[in-house]
């Protein structure tokens, strides 16, 4: 049933690597193939290690996605704060709109990049993300 031990070694110390290695990535990727390998094996042809390997794997793929979601997250927050920037020439925005962008969800960032191209100043800006807060 594929390498189980390669796969587990796998898994050990991946707590350990930084997010932004590449390797860290490769290692949860060649994890998870595994874990789909034996996801096709009825439960009752895993052994109880098994089937405990398969819930951390479970776990471990909730955890990735969710640091995916917060990677693109921090992503498109960055670009749309380079954005404001550029659009309003070098405006910086303040403390209180720095945390308005950072309470928006990902769809409200999308909303805030399209607006930017219909918005001429930065109040419009302000007012739109108001009008979001409330």
């Amino acid at each position: 049933m594929g390498n189980k031990e390669s796969a587990r070694r796998a898994l050990e110390g991946i707590e350990q690597l930084s997010p932004e290695r590449r390797e860290k990535n490769d290692t949860i990727r060649a994890s998870l193939k595994y874990c789909v390998y034996l996801q096709d094996f009825p439960t009752t042809s895993l052994s109880a290690e098994e089937q405990e390997f398969m819930r951390t794997m479970a776990e471990i793929d909730a955890w990735y996605d969710a640091e995916i979601d917060k990677a693109e997250q921090r992503g498109k927050l960055e670009f749309a704060t380079r954005a404001i920037g550029v659009k309003f020439q070098g405006y910086v925005p303040t403390e209180h709109v720095t945390s308005q962008l950072a309470a928006l969800n990902e769809q409200q960032l999308d909303d805030l990049i399209v607006g930017m191209f219909s918005w001429q100043t930065v109040a419009q800006m302000e007012e739109w993300l108001n009008s979001v807060d409330s």
